[in-house]
């Protein structure tokens, strides 16, 4: 059996691949936990966006900034890690009603990062 330190298992997506999310699941069973997810490809669909969230149930980073597809209606189809403490949504198009939708399903979060979302009123 291998043994995989406890360092925190990062993940930085820069390009799409078919399957991504069956990908991710399956490298979980092998190496431990995904704890760090960057979404730096900013074309995935609305989709992939909950596929991928999903299916990373131990994140406790998310970083989804610049993403076009990010909305209130993926946030409120998206299961939320439950560990997540820390989420970057700078510049997406989210509204008052997907931060409430999101401080609701991460209850641990403490850094939300928000600037640049045009359609959030401060």
């Amino acid at each position: 059996s291998m043994h995989r330190s406890e360092e925190p298992l990062e993940v930085s997506l820069c390009n799409y691949q078919e399957n991504l999310a069956e990908s991710l699941a399956a490298a979980q069973t092998v190496l431990g936990p995904i704890n760090s997810l960057k979404l730096e490809y900013t074309e995935f669909s609305q989709d992939d966006l909950t596929a991928l969230i999903s299916c990373c149930p131990h994140l406790t980073r998310l970083e989804l900034r610049d993403s076009n597809e990010l909305s209130d209606d993926v946030i409120e189809q998206t299961k939320w890690p439950q560990e997540l403490q820390e989420l970057d949504i700078q510049n997406t198009s989210i509204t008052a009603r997907g931060l409430h939708a999101i401080l609701q399903a991460c209850p641990k979060l403490q850094v939300l990062h928000v600037e640049a979302c045009q359609n959030i009123s401060h």
